[in-house]
């Protein structure tokens, strides 16, 4: 894993999702504190929409990263002079044995990963805004990794418990993450100060239940050649992999600002591309 020293980079003033000023305004960690982020953007989000993001932040790292957290170590440093206990870090995993819950601890659990495979955004594929997710099954659009003693420790788990059928117990919360991966790009994209006109906003903050129809069309892998021209010049942060870039359109008088980010970038994982918004002036540098 690659780990990076804290950046912390030039304070907002103002919330950089409601542009709210004049209250209480509190760090930004552009990647979630909980993952071990070290970039910092301080005075940059209000205590409420600081609630709103810290919700679906740890939907994320409760219900989809958590087997990865723990295998890693990505759990959030202390802040210096707080005692706290580590009671959030868990000591075992549930499985599916022969379709029984079970739960494993960390020394025989069969590490793996799992993440959605979306489609490109659908900006670029001309597909409508409201057009939603294409309907599919989480087992047909996953991206799995495992590690190399996954196989070794599930044999062993079926024959310590008797059990003929092993599965590992995945969670992908669709929502939380759209909104997490939207999350990272528009804080990026205000860190940098670029002027742009912000698109993502309403995805951050809505509702939890919310379905958010229009994530699909500015949330979704990056195609190849993006991967491929851009994917070197990307910012590592420990598990993440982060970069901005502008892409032209088919309107001369449109530029837009994307990010890309690579969730668990020290096993090559799918890097997602997030339309941030409208670049109103040139953007310099990624």
């Amino acid at each position: 894993m690659h780990k990076t020293r804290p950046q912390t980079f030039d304070p907002v003033g103002r919330c950089i999702y409601c542009d709210a000023t004049g209250v209480k305004l509190t760090e930004e960690h552009i990647i979630p504190k909980g993952m071990r982020g070290t970039l910092r953007l301080p005075d940059a989000s209000c205590e409420r929409c600081a609630c709103k993001t810290s919700l679906f932040e740890g939907v994320c790292q409760r219900n989809m990263f958590p087997t990865a957290r723990a295998m890693w170590g990505l759990y959030g440093r202390r802040n210096r002079g707080v005692k706290r206990k580590r009671s959030g870090r868990p000591t075992a995993f549930p499985v599916l044995l022969d379709g029984r819950d079970e739960l494993v601890g960390l020394s025989e659990y069969p590490f793996s990963i799992m993440l959605p495979l979306l489609d490109r955004p659908g900006i670029f594929a001309g597909r409508s805004p409201d057009a939603g997710f294409p309907d599919f099954t989480p087992d047909e659009r996953t991206w799995r990794w495992f590690d190399a003693q996954a196989p070794a420790r599930a044999e062993r788990i079926l024959q310590h418990r008797k059990a003929r059928e092993i599965k590992v117990v995945h969670e992908i919360p669709y929502t939380a993450f759209c909104k997490l991966i939207a999350k990272i790009g528009h804080s990026l994209a205000a860190a940098h100060r670029c002027e742009f006109e912000p698109w993502l906003r309403k995805i951050i903050l809505s509702p939890r239940s919310d379905p958010i129809e229009e994530a699909p069309y500015l949330i979704g892998l990056a195609s190849e050649d993006t991967v491929a021209r851009f994917t070197e010049e990307l910012i590592p942060n420990d598990a993440f992999r982060i970069g901005l870039m502008d892409v032209p359109s088919d309107n001369p008088d449109l530029t837009l600002l994307s990010a890309l980010i690579q969730v668990f970038c020290n096993v090559n994982a799918p890097v997602y591309e997030v339309v941030v918004g409208r670049l109103k002036q040139p953007f310099k540098g990624r």
